[in-house]
């Protein structure tokens, strides 16, 4: 069974620390660039659509492959749910708005309470600056969030900016747990590693080798 849903971006992100969400084996690391990233935030950030993930549920009798949580979520528990397009976007905005990258990101306050400045320009990457809001603080500790902009006295960041992530939803394509290899051979990706024959053999024995197909997916 398949089913679309809308999804806050803050709950993914959470189910994604706490290892319900993992990526599974087929999928290749991510490759991005410090623009793409900024980019990818900025959109986030002004409500902007970065466009849908797909879930696989986990436990099919015909897809059954090994999965690792992303970096920095909690190790040794078992996924619900496969991360089986999507993963680039979700990885990178887990890594900056609650994890370790967010701590190169941060956000320039003033830049970014400028209507006339493009929202690219309020996000600085390097060290950090010791007045730009770290965007790790975004889905971070929520007491610490909140003692920075105490701190700050900027509380308009948070009304005009910050509303705008705590808010963010995104459609979700799940995939039931009836899904067959077949569909999770297509979304793997012209440029992903390709599902093993010992894969497509624990998948369904005695089974064809399946024939890559070229979408288009950043994953």
């Amino acid at each position: 069974m398949t089913e679309l849903r809308i999804e806050l971006l803050r709950e993914l992100l959470a189910r994604l620390a706490d290892g319900t969400i993992q990526i599974p084996e087929f999928q290749r690391e991510p490759v991005v660039t410090d623009d793409w990233v900024i980019s990818l935030i900025a959109s986030v950030s002004l409500h902007y659509p970065i466009g849908a993930v797909m879930l696989l549920r986990a436990g099919s009798r015909d897809a059954r492959f090994d999965a690792r949580p992303v970096t920095g979520a909690q190790p040794g528990s078992e996924p619900e749910w496969f991360l089986v397009d999507g993963q680039r976007r979700l990885t990178v905005l887990y890594d900056v708005l609650t994890a370790g990258r967010g701590g190169r990101f941060h956000l320039d306050i003033d830049k970014a309470l400028d209507p006339m400045t493009d929202r690219d320009e309020a996000i600085g990457v390097g060290d950090g600056s010791p007045t730009g809001f770290p965007l790790t603080l975004t889905f971070g500790s929520p007491d610490d969030r909140r003692r920075w902009l105490d701190a700050a006295g900027v509380s308009r960041l948070e009304r005009d900016v910050l509303a705008a992530f705590d808010e963010y939803a995104v459609p979700v394509i799940r995939l039931g747990s009836d899904t067959t290899r077949w569909t999770v051979r297509v979304h793997g990706g012209p440029h992903g590693r390709r599902l093993s024959d010992r894969f497509s053999r624990r998948a369904r024995p005695g089974g064809r080798r399946v024939v890559p197909s070229p979408p288009d997916s950043d994953l």
